[in-house]
């Protein structure tokens, strides 16, 4: 009987190795892909500054996306929309060249969403970016404006 239970463990160890493993490490890739993929666009973005406008018509994890390196040598330098003042947004848009990564962007780039209605203050500083001609979304590859 130990035997057999032995023999039992050694191939469902050899399973979970062989089969299991393999199929655990593509599932990582292909949830984490499109993060990947977002993520890269917006550090390579031609532009100054790219905001993330995660409070728009969908939630995504803003998170996976807002990252500058430690010095903030490079740019383009990443900020969420939420924490950007009246004074902010005008000075940005006066001199700097400025993209934003919004929920369109996320679907396009095929991030998780959650359907959302937003924040007033999100939508006041996006009102705002709009009437100072300086809310222009970051489009997936190959997407038409």
């Amino acid at each position: 009987l130990k035997a057999a239970a032995t023999g039992a463990l050694a191939i469902a160890c050899g399973i979970s190795l062989l089969v299991l493993t393999p199929v655990r490490a593509w599932q990582a890739w292909d949830y984490v892909r499109p993060f990947a993929a977002a993520s890269a666009a917006v550090q390579g973005a031609p532009a100054d500054v790219v905001i993330i406008d995660h409070n728009s018509n969908v939630l995504f994890d803003m998170g996976t996306l807002t990252r500058n390196d430690p010095f903030l040598a490079h740019t383009p330098k990443v900020i969420a929309l939420v924490e950007l003042t009246d004074v902010g947004v005008r000075q940005l848009c006066a001199t700097r060249r400025v993209l934003v990564f919004n929920g369109d962007s996320a679907k396009a780039w095929g991030l998780d969403i959650v359907p959302w209605n937003g924040s007033p203050y999100a939508a006041h500083v996006r009102r705002s970016m709009i009437g100072l001609g300086c809310y222009h979304p970051m489009l997936a590859p190959g997407a038409r404006p």
